[in-house]
């Protein structure tokens, strides 16, 4: 099994270059020419501060959102896609977002930048496949790595569900899967109540039925409890001395990816939004990691194998 892939890379190119014209005008506050082929364009790091991904990668989600959309109304446009990818990447007020995206009216801003980022969501299970984890398979029994993130809200101090003892404050938890041999995400879910639920039990309300017989997942020992019928655990009966170094190179690259959606200002700054457009935000955010990945922001490499130990990876 290998990655698909969904566009051609001269379409990519062309809807790019595009949003690099559209991003230029829109920092210069919209006072420039109407866009034509010799606009000038923003540049890939000033592009990539503004919105949080490159042009390719907004390429990228703007055709996958479109795509198939009937009955698209005439103001979703790529501009309005590019308000929900600053929405995501900078989560000022809103007088700040309006204002570094043209001026435009706060309510309309709000309004469509909400309505971009939900359509976008919506495509999530265009990403984000549960099957991609069979990629490069060799017939380990553990094809992902699993573990959970907690993201810290604004809101529900009071409130016991929403304590989360990671910040000694109120916050969400969601559940993040990771392909062991490519590093793609192929698992993202929730939100969940920190306060009611613990990563061990996220685990057992769905991602155990999605195992097929026999098939195990790496995680740390806040699974224990399944180990060794459905997970490795680095301090389970599944341990190796052998493959400590190993193991926690695979953790580390967990935790690496758990470090890419945080650099969202959405989701490492405190959420005073509702917990289900956080769930939108996060949707968002992890489907644009995963593109990332896909078109050249890969994760470090390892070498995973079950015959693997330190000392034949060179560890």
């Amino acid at each position: 099994m290998v990655r698909r892939r969904r566009f051609n890379d001269r379409r990519i190119a062309a809807v790019a270059f595009e949003f690099e014209q559209l991003a230029f005008r829109m920092r210069r506050g919209n006072q420039v020419l109407p866009i034509d082929y010799d606009s000038p364009r923003l540049n890939e790091f000033r592009f990539k501060a503004m919105f949080g991904v490159t042009s390719t990668i907004c390429a990228n989600g703007w055709l996958i959102t479109v795509n198939g959309w009937r009955n698209r109304p005439a103001v979703a446009t790529k501009e309005r896609f590019l308000w929900g990818l600053h929405l995501l990447q900078s989560y000022d007020t809103e007088p700040n977002l309006a204002a570094n995206v043209g001026g435009v009216d706060e309510k309309t801003f709000r309004e469509w930048a909400w309505f971009m980022l939900e359509a976008f969501a919506d495509r999530q299970a265009e990403v984000i496949d549960w099957e991609n984890r069979k990629i490069n398979d060799i017939g380990n029994d553990c094809l992902v790595s699993v573990d959970g993130t907690d993201f810290m809200l604004a809101y529900g101090r009071n409130l016991k569900h929403f304590w989360d003892h990671k910040f000694k404050g109120p916050g969400l938890r969601y559940e993040v899967a990771i392909c062991l041999r490519t590093s793609d995400i192929v698992w993202a879910f929730g939100p969940h109540l920190p306060g009611l639920y613990n990563d061990l039990q996220i685990f057992r309300m769905l991602m155990i039925h999605e195992l097929e017989p026999g098939e195990r997942v790496e995680a740390d020992d806040g699974y224990i409890g399944e180990c060794p019928q459905h997970c490795k655990c680095s301090n389970g009966v599944t341990r190796h001395a052998d493959r400590e170094r190993l193991n926690q190179r695979q953790r580390n690259r967990h935790e690496t990816v758990n470090e890419r959606i945080k650099n969202f200002g959405c989701m490492s700054r405190k959420f005073r939004h509702s917990t289900a457009k956080h769930g939108t935000c996060f949707s968002c955010v992890v489907m644009l990691t995963q593109l990332a990945i896909e078109h050249g922001s890969e994760l470090f490499p390892i070498q995973y194998d079950d015959q693997l130990t330190d000392n034949i990876a060179g560890l």
